[in-house]
């Protein structure tokens, strides 16, 4: 499925990131023979702050000194220490150098956001149902008859016209005040559906 992001923050804030570390079984189960269980143990009780040293001087002792690790010991991982208030609307992935954190939070605009994104996307695939390439000369309008959708289409046409690099009209090329010129071809008007309203997508070529 695709994934749009409306905004990237980037960050070197380390507060409220954990670390935790995972034995390399692989390196370490000939060498620990039938201590890996407690080594693997000690290993999931290392501290925030031990595994911090351990990633600067990639060396950490366990069982009480009987053991030392290495950089190829250990696999470290980060994460976010949310606590008790984890908020169902994050996503939290992590892996040794970053976190990835995702708000899914909706709001109006982002709602507003989305479906002017399905329009681009619409007009788009029309384009691309009827072989127009990147230089065709083709004016391409979009607009609903639906009041309250139409006004969306207005707020958002700068951010549509950014999908689609690219001017979109969003009046309807037939209406009273906007005659197309004989010189005009029709190329294509299709009635589409998004988010359960009527959109009208006409290109004309110049």
């Amino acid at each position: 499925e695709e994934l749009n992001v409306l905004d990237l923050n980037v960050s070197s804030d380390m507060s409220g990131i954990q670390l935790s570390a995972t034995p390399n079984f692989k390196t370490l189960g000939a060498r620990l023979g039938k201590d890996m269980r407690a080594v693997q143990e000690a290993v999931k009780n290392l501290s925030h702050a031990e595994l911090v040293a351990f990633e600067k001087t990639a060396r950490v002792e366990v069982l009480g000194g009987k053991y030392v690790l290495g950089a190829d010991d250990l696999a470290l991982r980060r994460t976010l220490n949310t606590g008790d208030k984890a908020d169902p609307n994050l996503v939290v992935e992590g892996d040794n150098s970053v976190v990835v954190l995702m708000d899914f939070t909706l709001d109006d605009s982002l709602q507003r956001k989305a479906l002017a994104r399905e329009v681009a996307n619409r007009v788009q695939k029309l384009r691309k149902q009827h072989n127009l390439s990147q230089t065709d000369d083709v004016k391409m309008h979009a607009f609903s008859e639906d009041s309250e959708f139409q006004a969306m289409l207005q707020e958002e046409s700068a951010y549509i016209c950014s999908c689609l690099r690219r001017g979109l009209h969003l009046e309807n090329p037939l209406g009273e005040a906007n005659g197309v010129e004989k010189s005009h071809q029709t190329v294509c008007r299709e009635v589409l559906e998004v988010g359960g309203k009527p959109l009208t997508i006409h290109f004309l070529r110049q």
